[in-house]
């Protein structure tokens, strides 16, 4: 069981720094595809989202990444599974991912939705209210932890 936690630590590590190599190879072509979203109207800049994801993923990995808990995460990142308390209703597991990956029938949303934008470095514990076009008003986050997805 260590082990196999050390490898899945390793393996995730590894994922993270793609991720940054990723966000800033394709820096203005992500920020296009944020702008040129019809349904994009939640009110955060792109550049500003991705610089503010960069410099956590960059803190969370230079302060040795906290795996005492793993799987779970401090925060909202592209690979996560959320469960999130919606009022009313048992909780729902999402997971935020990549845009070619995105199915939100089967709970895959992209970081550049709109939901993904809202959740997207939020921690547990934080509420977050959601415009119109949501079927719901607001949600707060109950769990979050590593999922492994699609290639960088």
């Amino acid at each position: 069981m260590i082990l196999r936690k050390a490898i899945m630590q390793n393996w995730m590590k590894k994922r993270i720094i793609l991720q940054v190599q990723y966000i800033k190879r394709n820096k203005m072509k992500i920020i296009q595809e944020f702008q040129k979203e019809e349904k994009n109207h939640i009110d955060i800049h792109p550049e500003q989202l991705l610089n503010n994801y960069i410099d956590r993923l960059t803190q969370y990995s230079l302060n040795g990444m906290q795996f005492k808990d793993f799987p779970s995460l401090p925060f909202v990142m592209i690979d996560s599974r959320v469960a999130l308390n919606v009022a009313n209703q048992d909780p729902q597991l999402i997971t935020i991912c990549l845009p070619n990956y995105e199915n939100e029938e089967i709970g895959f949303f992209s970081y550049q939705s709109p939901l993904g934008q809202q959740l997207l470095l939020k921690q547990v514990g934080d509420r977050v209210s959601l415009g119109d076009g949501f079927p719901f008003e607001e949600i707060s986050i109950q769990h979050i932890e590593f999922s492994s997805l699609g290639n960088y």
